[in-house]
C-alpha cells in the first residue's frame, strides 16, 4: 500500500495522507479492522466500482470517481452495508463521513493524485 498521497483540488490540497492500494490483498483488506478513519486519511481503491462495510465499526464516506478523476457520485456508508453502484465509477475514496461537505466537493470536481 503507498502512503502519503496526496488529493487536490483546484490547487489545494484537500487530503494529504491518503492510502492507496496496490495489490489484491490491499483492496480486499480495504478498511476492515480499522477503528476509526482520520479526515486526512482516506483509502483510495482503484479499478472499484462499488465497496461495502460488512464488519465494520464505524459509518465511512464514499466518493466515487470516473476515469477523468471527476467526482460521479458520493454516499455516507453506515456499518454492515453494501454500498451503491453507480454507473461509471473506476475508483472510489473511503474517507470520513463528513470530508464530502468539510472539504467542499462537488459532482463534477476534478481530483488529481500526487
Amino acid at each position: 500500500m503507498k502512503k502519503n498521497i496526496r488529493i487536490q483540488k483546484d490547487r489545494s490540497i484537500i487530503f494529504s495522507r491518503a492510502r492507496l492500494t496496490t495489490g489484491f490483498m490491499d483492496r480486499l483488506q480495504g478498511l476492515l479492522g480499522t477503528t476509526s478513519i482520520l479526515t486526512e486519511e482516506p483509502l483510495i481503491i482503484d479499478n472499484c466500482s462499488s465497496v461495502h462495510s460488512f464488519f465494520m465499526k464505524y459509518t465511512i464516506g464514499v466518493i466515487h470517481l470516473n476515469s477523468n478523476n471527476a467526482i460521479i457520485g458520493y454516499e455516507v456508508l453506515p456499518p454492515h452495508r453494501i454500498g451503491r453502484m453507480i454507473w461509471g465509477t473506476k475508483k472510489v475514496i473511503e474517507c470520513h463521513p463528513d470530508a464530502y461537505q468539510d472539504k467542499h466537493l462537488k459532482i463534477g470536481d476534478r481530483i488529481l493524485f500526487y
